[in-house]
C-alpha cells in the first residue's frame, strides 16, 4: 500500500513538472516558427521567389529563439567564379553597419567598472584632441550612442585598399572629424563618425585598442570565435566575396580597410551571431563568461531618446520598432559588397541575422520584415484618436528631406539628388503624405486615417514647422524641411539658367572668334573663357561620377576627374576677378554688355558652387 501511494505521489510530480516546463516554455515565447522545420518552409519559399529576381549571390539567416530554436540556413555562393557555397556556420559576411551594436556594449562595461559616465561631456576623457562645444553645448557619450551629437556625415577617404595604409582610429578622428552642425541632444541624424567617437573614447578609457578590446570582452566571452573587426588570416579563408551591380554586370568588390572601422567593419558568420543574441536575451551572460551585468542589457535595450513619445526612438544604438505588437530592437547595415540585419525581440526571448554578399538591393530587409509579419506579428487593432481643431495647418505643408548630411564639404551637394518628400493638404484640411491622408490628433501630431502611422513635427525658435518625425522603414527618422532657396527646383533652376547663359555666351564669342568678321575686342577672350569654365566644371564633374564605382571609389577618394574638375572653379574666380578689373578700369568700351553678362553669370554660378563647397578642395 505504501509503495502504492509513493508511486502516485510521484507521478503526480512527474506530471506537475510537465505542466510546469510548458509554462515556462509558454512564459519564454507565445509566438515563432513552432519547429524548425516551419521556418526552414518559410525561408526556402522566400528565397525561390526573391533571391535570383534581386540578383543577391548569397545569404546566411540564423534564429534563435531560447529554449526553442536555434537553426541556421544558406543560400547561394559565398564566391560566384569559384561556386562555393555560403555556410551560415562557416562563412564569414562583413557586416557594415550591425557592427555599431558591439559600441555600447563596450561602452557599457566601461560604464559597469565606473571609468566612463554616459552623461559627461567627453572631452574629459579625450586626450589627442577636443571636439568643439556647439553654441556652448558639449556632446556626451549617450548622445554619441543614439546619434543625437549634431556632428554631420562625412565619407570621402575614409577607406583604403592597403591595410598598411590604415591611419589609427585617433589620428583619424583627430584629422578628419566631421564638423557640428546642430544642437546635440535635440534632433536624431545618424553618423558613422559619431559612433566612431563613441569607439575610441572606449579605446582611451580602457587603455586597449578598440578591436583588442572587444575581442576580449564581448567575442570570446559570447564564444564569437570566427570573428572580429582585423581581417586575419583564419577570418579571410572563408570571408565571403562581396558583389555589387554596376552596368547591368554582377561585379566582385575588393576588401575595403576603414579607418574609423569600429561601426562598419565588424566581420562574423551568421552562427556567432546568434550567439550574441543568445547572450543578450541571458541577461549578459555568454557561454565562456558574463560580457554585460543584467542591468546593463537592460540598459541596453531601454529607450534613451526619441523626437516623440507616439513615435518609436533609439535604444543605446538600437532602434526600435512597434509596429508588430511588440517592441523590437534592431539594426541594419549596408557597405561595399555587403548587407546585413540583426533583430531582437526581447518579449518573446528570440532574434535573428541576416547576411548577403551584395550591396543595391532591399532583399535583406524584406526578408527581416517578412520573418517579423510570419511569425512574431502581434498586432493589435489600431485605436483611432480623436480629430482636433489646429490652427494654420498650411504651414505643415512643404518638402522634407533626410537630415543626415554633409553641410561643410563637396558632399553637401548630395543633398540636390534628394527628392524629399511632399507633405500637401486637402481641400478637407487634412495632411497627405505618399497619397495618404492624416488627420490632426494633437498640435503637432497627425494620425493616418487607418490609425497605422503617427506623424510628428518639429518647431524651430521662431515656431516654423522645421522637421518632420516618422517611423521609417521601422526606423525612427528626423526629416527636415526645404523652404525658399533650399528648395531642390529652385536651386536646379539657378544652375540650369546659369549653364544656359554660359551656353549662349559661349556660341556667340565662338562664332565671332572663327568669322573674324569683326576685330577682336579686348575682354572678349576672357569673357569667352569665363563662359566656358563653368561647362568644363560640369562635364568634368558629371563624368567623374558616372566614370567611378559610386560609392567605393568616393570613400576610397578615389576619383580624380573630380580634382580636375576642383580646380575649373578656382581659374574661374580669377579670370573673373581680370574680367571685372578690365570693366572697371574701362578697358572694355564696344561690347561691353557682352563682357557684363559674361562676369555676372560667373558671379552666380560661383556664388552657386560655394553654397555647395564646390569652390575649393573641401573635400
Amino acid at each position: 500500500m505504501t509503495n502504492k501511494i509513493l508511486i502516485c505521489l510521484l507521478s503526480l510530480c512527474l506530471i506537475n513538472a510537465s505542466f510546469a516546463a510548458d509554462a515556462a516554455n509558454l512564459a519564454v515565447s507565445s509566438h515563432g516558427p513552432a519547429t524548425e522545420a516551419e521556418f526552414d518552409t518559410f525561408l526556402d519559399n522566400f528565397v525561390s521567389e526573391n533571391m535570383s529576381d534581386s540578383g543577391t549571390p548569397g545569404m546566411a539567416v540564423w534564429l534563435y529563439q531560447k529554449g526553442h530554436l536555434d537553426t541556421g540556413r544558406a543560400y547561394g555562393f559565398a564566391n560566384v567564379a569559384q561556386q562555393k557555397a555560403v555556410s551560415a556556420e562557416d562563412t564569414v559576411f562583413r557586416i557594415a553597419s550591425v557592427s555599431k551594436v558591439f559600441i555600447p556594449m563596450a561602452a557599457l562595461q566601461q560604464v559597469e567598472q565606473g571609468k566612463l559616465d554616459l552623461d559627461t561631456d567627453i572631452n574629459q576623457y579625450l586626450r589627442l584632441f577636443q571636439v568643439p562645444a556647439f553654441n556652448g553645448k558639449p556632446i556626451t557619450m549617450r548622445q554619441l550612442l543614439v546619434h543625437t551629437s549634431g556632428i554631420e556625415s562625412r565619407f570621402w577617404g575614409d577607406s583604403t585598399l592597403t591595410a598598411g595604409q590604415t591611419e589609427s582610429l585617433g589620428e583619424h578622428l583627430a584629422r578628419r572629424l566631421p564638423a557640428r552642425v546642430r544642437e546635440p541632444g535635440v534632433v536624431g541624424a545618424y553618423s558613422n563618425y559619431g559612433s566612431a567617437l563613441a569607439a575610441y573614447i572606449v579605446e582611451v578609457t580602457s587603455g586597449e585598442l578598440f578591436s583588442d578590446y572587444v575581442k576580449q570582452h564581448i567575442l570570446l566571452p559570447t564564444g564569437m570565435n570566427t570573428s572580429g573587426y582585423i581581417l586575419d588570416q583564419r577570418l579571410a579563408e572563408n570571408l565571403a566575396v562581396g558583389y555589387e551591380e554596376y552596368n547591368d554586370t554582377l561585379e566582385a568588390m575588393p576588401y575595403t580597410w576603414v579607418h574609423r572601422y569600429p561601426p562598419t567593419s565588424m566581420l562574423t558568420t551568421a552562427k556567432d551571431m546568434a550567439l550574441l543574441i543568445q547572450m543578450l536575451l541571458s541577461g549578459g551572460q555568454g557561454v565562456n563568461g558574463r560580457v554585460l551585468s543584467s542591468d546593463s542589457v537592460d540598459r541596453l535595450f531601454r529607450q534613451h531618446f526619441t523626437h516623440d513619445p507616439h513615435l518609436p526612438g533609439m535604444a543605446l544604438t538600437f532602434m526600435e520598432m512597434y509596429r508588430y505588437g511588440k517592441k523590437v530592437v534592431w539594426h541594419d547595415g549596408s557597405t561595399v559588397g555587403f548587407q546585413a540585419e540583426l533583430v531582437i525581440i526581447p518579449q518573446e526571448h528570440a532574434g535573428y541575422f541576416i547576411a548577403t554578399n551584395f550591396k543595391g538591393n532591399s532583399f535583406s530587409g524584406q526578408l527581416r520584415s517578412g520573418i517579423l509579419e510570419r511569425f512574431y506579428n502581434a498586432q493589435p487593432e489600431p485605436v483611432i484618436q480623436p480629430v482636433i481643431a489646429v490652427e494654420n495647418i498650411d504651414r505643415f505643408a512643404g518638402n522634407y528631406v533626410f537630415n543626415r548630411g554633409n553641410h561643410t564639404t563637396f558632399e553637401s551637394f548630395l543633398a540636390l539628388t534628394k527628392a524629399g518628400q511632399d507633405i500637401s493638404i486637402d481641400e478637407a484640411g487634412f495632411l497627405t503624405l505618399w497619397e495618404q491622408r492624416y488627420h490632426p490628433i494633437g498640435e503637432l501630431r497627425f494620425q493616418r486615417e487607418d490609425g497605422k502611422r503617427i506623424l510628428a513635427f518639429g518647431e524651430n525658435g521662431q515656431g516654423e514647422i522645421d522637421y518632420l518625425f516618422i517611423d521609417w522603414g521601422g526606423a525612427p527618422r528626423a526629416l527636415q524641411k526645404r523652404t525658399g532657396i533650399q528648395l531642390r527646383g529652385i536651386q536646379a533652376a539657378i544652375l540650369l539658367a546659369s549653364l544656359l547663359v554660359a551656353v549662349v555666351l559661349s556660341v556667340i564669342l565662338i562664332i565671332r572668334y572663327i568669322k573674324k568678321s569683326v576685330p577682336e575686342k579686348p575682354g572678349e577672350k576672357l569673357a569667352l573663357i569665363n563662359s566656358l569654365l563653368p561647362l568644363l566644371f560640369m562635364a568634368l564633374f558629371i563624368a567623374g561620377f558616372v566614370s567611378s564605382r559610386g560609392g567605393l571609389d568616393v570613400r576610397l577618394g578615389d576619383i580624380p576627374l573630380l580634382m580636375v574638375a576642383l580646380a575649373m572653379p578656382l581659374l574661374l574666380v580669377v579670370t573673373t576677378a581680370v574680367s571685372m578689373a578690365q570693366l572697371v578700369i574701362g578697358q572694355v568700351i564696344e561690347r561691353r554688355a557682352i563682357a557684363s553678362l559674361a562676369v555676372i553669370n560667373s558671379l552666380v554660378f560661383l556664388g552657386w558652387l560655394n553654397q555647395w563647397n564646390l569652390l575649393g578642395y573641401f573635400l
